[in-house]
């Protein structure tokens, strides 16, 4: 299709554009899908304001509203560089969720680690700990290595922001006894092929298989949920919200009560304890 072939000869420069803009890979990558998919639902159609307002209606119809505002974000970066803003739309306004539903409970958790050590699925074992007693994201799991361990703190740049990962002496003993095991004596200490560092997609779909045979649902097993499993046991321990911040990297207070919030089930639960 030549409109696809326009695309490709465009698609180094906006990489380069993006490049420039500090974004990372997993991020450009992104942008980039997301206008490909655009161009390929496009055809031979000329791009037109009416054709993107045709693409969201279409995209509503096939995702869920967060994802299509991923990609309408996408698609404006793009019009925004290629000088075409007339073409930009707006995004489906969210009301903003009281309750998770697809976080796993502490009880998920146990039930995921007593599965990863029957199956002798270590390092998933260990995975799963360190992101639930860190609050990490997924993609800063190759922050943690052999040398990194002996500070309390590690100081790492991601998503073009510099912060700290704090870690406690728990964690830092665990690890520790992992590299001893394994025979891990410098570098990532969690690692895919080649002594390079695990993939984020080599974890998730790991995770998606222990979920199965944990009987916990696929759809609350992801990396980022024990993030947030990390943050509403860590406000157990701690009311304080902006040390949470601090810990979890989160430049706003609004972003860090958003991890924080119950279930639908939990705030059940806490009514049916009122004595009223």
């Amino acid at each position: 299709m030549d409109i696809i072939n326009k695309w490709k000869e465009l698609e180094l420069d906006y990489k380069k554009y993006l490049y420039l803009k500090e974004l990372s890979d997993i991020t450009i990558k992104k942008y980039c899908k997301d206008v490909e998919q655009f161009y390929i639902w496009l055809g031979e159609n000329i791009i037109s304001k009416e054709k993107v307002l045709e693409y969201k209606k279409y995209l509503k119809n096939r995702y869920k509203i967060v994802s299509v505002n991923s990609k309408i974000n996408s698609l404006n970066k793009y019009f925004e560089w290629k000088g075409l803003e007339e073409y930009k739309v707006k995004s489906f306004r969210v009301q903003t969720a009281t309750s998770v539903s697809n976080i796993i409970t502490k009880n998920d958790y146990f039930r995921l680690l007593d599965c990863a050590k029957k199956s002798k699925k270590w390092k998933m074992y260990y995975i799963m700990r360190t992101l639930a007693m860190t609050g990490i994201r997924i993609g800063e799991l190759r922050y943690i290595t052999v040398e990194s361990i002996n500070d309390c703190q590690i100081e790492i740049y991601n998503k073009g922001k510099a912060r700290v990962i704090y870690m406690g002496e728990h964690v830092r003993k665990m690890l520790k006894q992992y590299c001893m095991a394994n025979g891990i004596t410098n570098g990532f200490i969690f690692r895919g092929s080649k002594d390079s560092a695990i993939s984020q997609k080599t974890v998730w779909k790991n995770l998606k298989n222990i979920s199965i045979k944990a009987g916990v649902l696929q759809s609350k097993v992801y990396p980022h949920s024990f993030r947030h499993l990390f943050a509403k046991e860590y406000m157990k321990v701690s009311s304080d919200i902006s040390e949470l911040a601090d810990i979890l990297g989160h430049t706003r207070l609004e972003t860090t009560w958003r991890y924080t919030r119950t279930s639908y089930d939990e705030k059940v639960k806490m009514l049916d304890k009122m004595e009223l």
